[in-house]
């Protein structure tokens, strides 16, 4: 069995972050917000445990709700969840850890393995004929609430979550929605999300994925 790194030198503010969430969800219990996963992750951060670098791609992929690091404790989950992910100094160094983890593994490589991984590295395992083609979905459910990005297969899914959140094998899950015409079983990125990390309060507009705008197809309601 291969031993996987893990990590332990993130800074004591992401620890100190991590226990103010998990004080305030002790006192006013965590309501509707976070999954087991932002849950263990506060724990595992406030205790100072190891972490993997899959961890650390998911806490420097946070940095898309950066704008929940300003808001209070009670003003919805995003601060919440902001802080059980080690809120900034958690993040930051999660963003500059995923870079040093990567330049050392380069730097170990031979010139012949660094070509292999440039070639096959997007996502890093897999080959270009392996590569799904990505269509896009999103639907409105309910009216002024919009899920996306939806995909029709898991492999599309995964992938997305390999690309985005920089992890080596991607996963995903199941969602169905009432409204949906076909009552079809739609996919989406990661096996575990914050609540609001796919729920937004507009359509997709202008987005863009392996440096590509994306075009979104809305999936139709009744």
């Amino acid at each position: 069995m291969v031993k996987l790194e893990s990590y332990t030198d993130y800074p004591k503010q992401a620890s100190e972050n991590a226990k103010t969430a998990l004080r305030y969800a002790e006192e006013n219990g965590w309501g509707s917000c976070g999954t087991p996963v932002g849950k263990q992750r506060a724990n595992q951060l406030a205790k100072g445990e190891p972490i993997s670098r899959d961890t650390i791609a998911r806490m420097a992929a946070f940095e898309r709700h950066r704008q929940n690091s300003k808001k209070k404790l009670g003003d919805g989950c995003g601060r919440l969840m902001w802080l059980a992910w080690g809120g900034d100094a958690g993040v930051e160094w999660a963003q500059r850890k995923l870079k040093q983890i990567d330049r050392e593994k380069n730097l170990k490589m031979t010139a012949y393995e660094r070509v292999l991984t440039k070639l096959y590295s997007y996502p890093k395992k897999r080959k270009l004929q392996e590569i799904p083609k990505m269509n896009f979905l999103f639907i409105e459910s309910p009216k002024g609430v919009f899920h996306y990005p939806l995909f029709r297969t898991e492999d599309e899914a995964n992938y997305y979550d390999e690309v985005v959140n920089g992890v080596e094998v991607g996963a995903s899950h199941i969602h169905t929605y009432e409204n949906d015409a076909t009552s079809t079983e739609y996919f989406m990125p990661e096996e575990n999300h914050d609540k609001d990390k796919y729920t937004h309060t507009t359509a997709p507009s202008e987005e863009k994925f392996d440096n590509s705008v994306i075009e979104y197809k809305e999936i139709n309601t009744i």
